[in-house]
């Protein structure tokens, strides 16, 4: 059970690494046309890069929890200082403050951040599966403000 658990662990990280991957690509080919993007596309931009933020916060979880990395307790950082955090208390808030689903953003990306930060203490202290609770329960979570900043772009 723990090797057929482990397979397929590795196999949803290996799906998401590539998933990860493209969508770095994407972005990067997103970032070198900023200059030539009118407002409407910078909004746009900041969002997919939002969301690709929330996707590689998740991928180094889950690459913590299957050895492949470490993170330490002070990379994890509150909902006010990443970059979504930043942009959502200043550009996106003047831009979408009356927006109903940016509202919605706040309490489920305070949990993300809460639920990142106890996984990484419980796996640095050695309690590999209360860790590994934490970062499952992530998952639907970061997937409700993917949605919600989907529901944001123009």
């Amino acid at each position: 059970n723990v090797a057929a658990a482990s397979d397929m662990a590795r196999t949803m990280h290996e799906r998401s690494s590539d998933s990860l991957q493209r969508t770095d690509q994407h972005v990067g080919r997103l970032l070198k046309g900023l200059a030539e993007f009118n407002q409407k596309r910078v909004t746009n931009m900041v969002i997919h890069l939002a969301k690709s933020d929330h996707m590689l916060w998740k991928k180094r979880l889950i690459d913590m929890i299957l050895g492949r990395g470490a993170i330490e307790l002070s990379e994890v950082v509150d909902h006010h200082t990443c970059r979504l955090g930043k942009w959502y208390d200043s550009e996106g808030k003047k831009e979408f403050g009356q927006n109903p689903a940016f509202d919605e953003i706040a309490e489920p990306h305070a949990e993300v951040h809460a639920l990142a930060r106890s996984a990484v203490e419980k796996f640095n202290r050695g309690n590999k599966d209360a860790a590994i609770a934490d970062v499952e329960a992530i998952g639907p979570i970061s997937d409700r403000i993917i949605e919600l900043l989907g529901r944001l772009e123009h």
